[in-house]
């Protein structure tokens, strides 16, 4: 079996299937009603996909295509009765629109839009256009090779593709899912226990979605073991919706779950009722804008040095970053931001525009956020906040008071308390289980367990305000590298608002066991 390096897995999205899993999914597809005669695999690499199928469906005519010549040389090997096709899908999509499939199977690549080349830019953009699909949307390769390959089957023909996790949660797929619920009859996901591509750290999922069954089926959930066992009779769920957060992790919640807490986020109040918040500064180059001490004052710009986290990594001592934790930062890390608007009006000196003329040496004035600044070294800082959520974790969620008053990088969100309330409140309020449940539910996770929330889903946690008296903060902070602890704290203040009483909190907590062993279960 082929192995593409690092760099191949990152500009083509190269991830090669285990025979067992191909294996499966066609035998999956075996077993749906309906005559399969043409078999198409995307970006088939050696044709793990076709060989599957083949044995399955052994009359049917079989064709692969693939942008990586070696790849098919491989693929008609190890099967030369196939149609070959050496040419990226999009543009085979395109060129072939007329031509019909009643099966497209195989795993698409997984290559992030910055990473697009040329030729895949252009694709995307024909079948934005083609299909009618935002272009806003089409953020990852692997969605454009669906949108694609619905488009190239037959009336009762089925999909089934190997697609990434964030199938389940990123908000560009909860799209992609409302979009083929409207136009497939049935469609299954079917979610792993075991991580399906361990040695990439890529969590995968399975989806077939079809039109050869006789009625309107909906969708389906199913937790198996593994991609290699998918057996629908381990753990079903029907999805009422698609299109929530809710009803996409209905196989790990059952429907008393979610009726309850859908009940309950609808009678609470947000994180955004108590705070503004906003996305941290970005430079474009952070090797370049962010330096460490010495580099500031050895290119002799202090005038235009300002404190900043760089990275959520840096803040250790949460729930508080203070100006000792930052002056421990300043002796091996790089965090000082070059804000050449920072001197109030002071005119640039030799040494900032020697190191501007570095920069353009460098080629940073060329870069795409540059050349939408002018001029291009003069960054749009936001503001310093009382309070820093950062957007990405691993355990628990980093909601800090910046005692420090640095800025942040867009690893963070900068929160501005409203008006009557607090940063220390707020954060003293935000870990409990209720909240950092809906973390969970609201936000998405990638490779080793890492959660992430955006500035919208940060402002929509449901929250319990509550004012802590100084006995309380300082059991707070005593508690706080102790997950535990300070969720028996959080609960038990929880409880004193009256609004939940013990049964509730236990529910919370173990529904917010379940969600995060579900998550890091391949951290790690």
């Amino acid at each position: 079996m082929l192995t593409p390096d690092r760099s191949t897995r990152r500009t083509h999205g190269v991830v090669y299937t285990p025979q067992s899993v191909a294996d499966e999914i066609a035998r999956i597809c075996s077993a749906l009603p309906g005559r399969v005669a043409s078999i198409l695999e995307p970006s088939c690499g050696d044709g793990v996909f076709l060989r599957s199928s083949q044995c399955r469906f052994t009359s049917a005519a079989v064709t692969g295509v693939d942008i990586d010549g070696v790849a098919l040389n491989a693929a008609r090997q190890n099967l030369p009765a196939a149609n070959y096709v050496q040419s990226d899908f999009l543009s085979f999509a395109q060129e072939a629109a007329d031509v019909r499939f009643d099966l497209v199977i195989g795993n698409p690549p997984y290559v992030r839009k910055h990473n697009f080349s040329a030729t895949v830019k252009l694709g995307v953009e024909a079948l934005s256009v083609r299909s009618e699909y935002p272009i806003t949307h089409l953020k990852n390769a692997w969605v454009a090779f669906v949108v694609a390959a619905v488009g190239m089957l037959s009336p009762k023909g089925t999909l089934a593709f190997v697609v990434p996790y964030e199938l389940i949660t990123v908000n560009y797929a909860e799209f992609l899912r409302g979009w083929l619920a409207a136009r497939f009859k049935q469609i299954d996901i079917y979610v792993p226990e075991e991580k399906a591509f361990k040695s990439i750290d890529q969590d995968a999922v399975v989806l077939v979605a079809t039109n050869a069954v006789p009625d309107k089926v909906g969708v389906n959930f199913h937790k198996v073991s593994s991609l290699d066992n998918l057996n629908k009779d381990a753990t079903r769920c029907k999805a009422a919706s698609v299109s929530t957060n809710m009803e996409s992790i209905s196989f790990i919640l059952d429907a008393n779950e979610r009726d309850f807490l859908a009940k309950v986020y609808a009678d609470l109040n947000k994180v955004g009722d108590y705070c503004d918040s906003s996305a941290g500064t970005v430079t474009a180059a952070n090797d370049f804008f962010i330096l460490r001490k010495e580099d500031v004052f050895r290119f002799g710009l202090e005038d235009w040095a300002r404190p900043i986290l760089k990275k959520g990594a840096y803040v250790k001592s949460l729930p508080i970053f203070s100006s000792d934790d930052f002056q421990s930062l300043e002796m091996s890390d790089p965090c000082y931001l070059i804000d050449f608007c920072a001197s109030d009006g002071k005119p640039l000196d030799g040494h900032a525009y020697a190191y501007i003329s570095m920069g353009e040496d460098l080629g940073i004035d060329k870069r795409y956020k540059s050349l939408h600044r002018r001029p291009w070294y003069k960054i749009p800082v936001v503001r310093q906040a009382p309070g820093l959520f950062f957007k990405r974790s691993h355990k628990l969620p980093k909601l800090c008071m910046n005692k420090a008053g640095v800025l942040s990088t867009d690893t963070a969100y900068h929160v501005y308390p409203k008006l009557g309330y607090t940063m220390e409140n707020i954060c003293f309020s935000f870990y409990n289980s209720l909240t950092l449940l809906f973390c969970e539910i609201e936000g998405r996770f990638y490779g080793g367990g890492v959660l992430e929330l955006t500035p919208k889903e940060f402002r929509r946690l449901p929250l319990v305000y509550s004012s802590a008296s100084v006995a309380k903060n300082e059991a707070f902070l005593a508690a706080f590298n102790d997950q535990s602890r300070i969720l028996d704290l959080g609960d038990e203040w929880l409880r004193e608002s009256k609004i939940f009483d013990a049964d509730d909190l236990s529910l919370f907590r173990s529904i917010l066991v379940k969600m995060q062993t579900h998550r890091l279960r391949h951290g790690a």
